[in-house]
């Protein structure tokens, strides 16, 4: 009887820890901020979107604020929600694809390919952003959010070229590092009434969030 209650016991702590039994350092980026990350699989992915606002070497990454300058805009840039900083940063793809990087040393923007392989380990697209999503902050009902998987994704919401801000608090939007055409880039994306994580492509000047994957 002993030996079967310690292994039910066993078997009880591998299942709540099975995606976060591993977790990695925490990790500085160029302007100071702090992140903490988690292994999922053969991947480790910083545990919050991307806060940063110089590439890695130092130089500026532009904080455009107004919407026609921005939809004209062919480098690099970043954007606060409404600008509110409390929101975080949305950047357009063409920071993704700058030579200078924006991750932290060490790290990377996921190419679409690597995304899938989240979504895999996490038990398929249909499944996975349940196993992603924070428990708060997101709208009602917030399906399937357990966040077992330790990857806190938080509705963040985006900024569309027409100068719009869209479904904060209802949606999370993420780029890849994997070009669709020369106007529009493949993401990721999760609904606060959806429990899948679902794949995408947008115009490379809306403003998503990055979150970085180990090299």
């Amino acid at each position: 009887m002993n030996k079967l209650i310690a292994l039910l016991a066993i078997i009880f702590f591998c299942k709540t820890t099975i995606f976060s039994q591993l977790s990695g350092k925490t990790v500085t980026d160029i302007d100071g901020n702090n992140y903490k990350s988690v292994i999922l699989g053969n991947q480790e992915w910083l545990t919050d979107n991307l806060k940063v606002t110089k590439f890695r070497n130092g130089q500026p990454i532009p904080h455009i604020q107004d919407s026609i300058v921005w939809n004209a805009w062919s480098n690099g840039a970043y954007v606060f929600y409404k600008n509110d900083t409390k929101h975080g940063v949305l950047y357009n793809w063409l920071v993704v694809n700058d030579s200078r990087g924006v991750c932290p040393m060490g790290w990377h923007v996921p190419s679409s390919a690597e995304w899938d392989t989240l979504a895999k380990f996490l038990g398929g697209n249909e499944i996975a952003g349940g196993k992603m999503k924070a428990r708060l902050h997101w709208e009602t009902p917030n399906t399937s959010a357990t966040n077992e998987s330790e990857f806190h994704a938080l509705p963040k919401g985006m900024y569309g070229v027409n100068g719009s801000f869209n479904n904060v608090g209802k949606n999370a939007y993420w780029w890849s590092a994997t070009e669709n055409d020369k106007i529009s880039a493949w993401g990721r994306e999760i609904g606060f009434n959806e429990s899948g994580l679902f794949i995408g492509h947008g115009d490379k000047r809306d403003g998503l969030s990055i979150r970085c994957l180990k090299n």
